[in-house]
């Protein structure tokens, strides 16, 4: 499996970036593009995080709201990550552009793989000063905070962690969980009576799968939860129309590897490793290739081995330049069955139950799901 970025949760990001006055030449999604055509007074777009095509199934009927108004199955970014999803979607660029690939980045500046979204330290936990990461890998500024006369006013809905670069200001609304963001929704459709476009970022229902699982009752009733408020919603606002992704999906986990126990492995590490528990980044030491790769083999049942050089060529992540190199190292190891296994680092990382940053089809796609409300219709 790989991203296709002729259909891809970027696609939906260009299109509301040209929509709203920008000019991105990223290619845009059709079927969003035709129904933005309706003229809405109000859009609203919504990601909620790992809520991908499989999920869904596995936890709605087929007549649900959600799953009935299913009009596009895309692909996430590789990997199939928070970080690297939902950077770019609020960047409307490829990740080999934006950089923030993965949970960890090792920056050689400081010779430490860093946990961006954290500011702290993969190896010991530890906080590291924000303004030094960012000195040395800038966040990427939101596609809709770069648009100078925007073609309608926009506001955001994140929570009172997401860095400043994606909130739009003083149109920021701050929500910490689903039930907050759909009263947020609500609040900024009431009150402002202008055009408007309103992106909202929801870290849920991902937490629900890592400490429970995919196929799990507290997931099922927390996704019949967010499918009944939108149904409320979508019936309440008339001329709005409701733009629901995902930046990635999710899987059963089948075991939590303690990677950091096998000494063998890392004796031949030239640095730490970073990224992501399904998608590895391995930089090995001047020598010792062949060693490696013939270890890692007590591996490969459940992970690809795979030469960054090749995942590049063929486009895995949408661009080429020196900067994705120095950041992959040599080699990637993918994670590719579902359930699946997570390799873990260091031993303070958490055992989880579901997870995501692999290549199965569980992980890779998402829906584009449009409900829209034009004139009571």
């Amino acid at each position: 499996m790989k991203p296709n970025y002729n259909k891809n949760i970027i696609n939906i990001s260009a299109t509301f970036n040209n929509y709203l006055g920008g000019n991105t030449t990223i290619k845009e999604n059709k079927k969003l593009k035709n129904e933005l055509t309706k003229n809405y007074k109000n859009i609203v777009f919504m990601i909620f995080d790992g809520m991908g095509v499989q999920v869904l199934k596995d936890n709605l009927d087929k007549e649900n709201i959600l799953r009935k108004n299913i009009k596009d199955i895309l692909t996430s970014t590789f990997p199939t990550a928070t970080v690297n999803a939902t950077t770019t979607l609020a960047s409307a660029d490829y990740p080999a552009n934006h950089l923030w690939l993965g949970w960890s980045m090792y920056l050689k500046e400081m010779q430490l793989p860093i946990v961006l979204f954290r500011h702290s330290n993969e190896i010991t936990g530890e906080d590291v000063d924000e303004n030094e990461i960012f000195k040395i890998h800038p966040e990427k500024l939101a596609y809709y905070k770069q648009i100078k006369n925007p073609t309608r006013k926009i506001y955001t809905i994140f929570a009172s962690y997401v860095h400043e670069n994606l909130t739009n200001g003083k149109n920021n609304y701050t929500a910490n969980d689903e039930n907050e963001i759909f009263d947020n929704i609500k609040k900024i459709l009431t009150k402002h009576k202008e055009e408007k476009f309103i992106y909202c970022y929801c870290d849920r229902p991902d937490k629900y799968m890592h400490d429970n699982g995919v196929k799990n009752d507290i997931v099922k009733n927390k996704l019949l939860e967010i499918s009944k408020n939108i149904e409320e919603i979508s019936n309440s606002f008339d001329d709005t129309l409701f733009v629901i992704t995902a930046d990635h999906g999710h899987i059963d986990v089948s075991e939590n590897v303690n990677l950091y126990e096998d000494e063998k492995f890392f004796s031949m590490l030239d640095r730490p490793l970073s990224i992501e528990p399904r998608a590895i980044s391995i930089k090995i030491k001047d020598g010792y290739e062949k060693k490696f790769i013939n270890h890692f083999k007590k591996y490969k049942k459940d992970f690809k081995l795979v030469k960054c050089e090749k995942l590049i060529k063929q486009n895995f992540f949408g661009g080429d330049n020196e900067k994705l190199r120095e950041f992959l190292g040599d080699y990637i190891a993918i994670g590719y069955k579902n359930p699946g296994k997570i390799l873990k680092f260091y031993p303070y990382q958490k055992d989880f139950k579901g997870i995501h940053s692999g290549l199965t089809k569980a992980e890779l796609y998402v829906p584009m799901i449009l409900i829209g409300n034009k004139n009571g219709k």
